[in-house]
């Protein structure tokens, strides 16, 4: 999901710019061992790079709680993340119908149990159950950003900041004998410097401290 959405459509700005430079981009949704697979570098969402690779941090990730206008005109209204008990989430996880989601707010740490009658293994699949408005979806904002723009979707609870489920940065990573060769580094720098230039679906959430009632 997030090569085809936020890598691809950079390709032909970077061939243009680097006319001589081929590339071999394999999409996978599966961890990829560049060891035995013979690959250069790869990009991987997670908490923690392996020990065993070469790591560079190329961007955050961050992650958002939408549902589609009409799940939410037909629910109870949610303004913290405690309103969500009883709610019908979706989430990530096949054969997982219960999940914890912590959030992060003004008022510290807060952890809420949530069900789904749907599970469901991929994010876009989690995506459109959410626009067809079956339920609060907890997705990564590079997966939804258009959604939310274009009205499909609308953010839940924004100024609590969810925990997701894939890792908060995008690695480049590369086994230590294996150097990214400069038009490797090329094309790293550029997808980079695109993202910056792009804050639709990467910017952090904001958190505001709740007042404290006036004495």
């Amino acid at each position: 999901a997030f090569g085809v959405a936020h890598l691809v459509p950079y390709l032909g700005a970077f061939s243009k710019k680097h006319p001589a430079i081929t590339l071999d981009l394999c999409l996978l949704d599966r961890h990829v061992d560049p060891f035995e697979e013979g690959i250069d570098v790869l990009l991987r969402i997670c908490d923690a790079p392996p020990d065993n690779m070469v790591a560079s941090r190329l961007t955050d990730i961050h992650y958002v709680l939408v549902a589609a206008p009409t799940f939410l005109a037909c629910t109870k209204p949610l303004t913290s993340p405690r309103d969500l008990a009883g709610v019908h989430c979706l989430f990530y996880g096949f054969r997982k119908h219960t999940s914890v989601w912590r959030f992060a707010s003004g008022e510290g740490t807060v952890e809420v149990p949530v069900t789904t009658d749907i599970s469901v293994n991929n994010s876009d699949a989690v995506k459109s159950l959410a626009v067809q408005g079956l339920g609060v979806a907890l997705l990564p904002r590079f997966a939804v950003a258009e959604d939310i723009a274009s009205g499909a979707l609308v953010e839940v609870l924004p100024l609590h900041v969810p925990q997701g489920y894939l890792g908060t940065g995008l690695y480049a990573l590369h086994p230590p004998s294996r150097h990214p060769a400069p038009k490797l580094r090329a094309f790293l720098d550029f997808i980079k410097g695109a993202w910056l230039l792009d804050q639709t679906w990467h910017r952090p959430a904001v958190v505001v401290a709740t007042p404290s009632p006036a004495a």
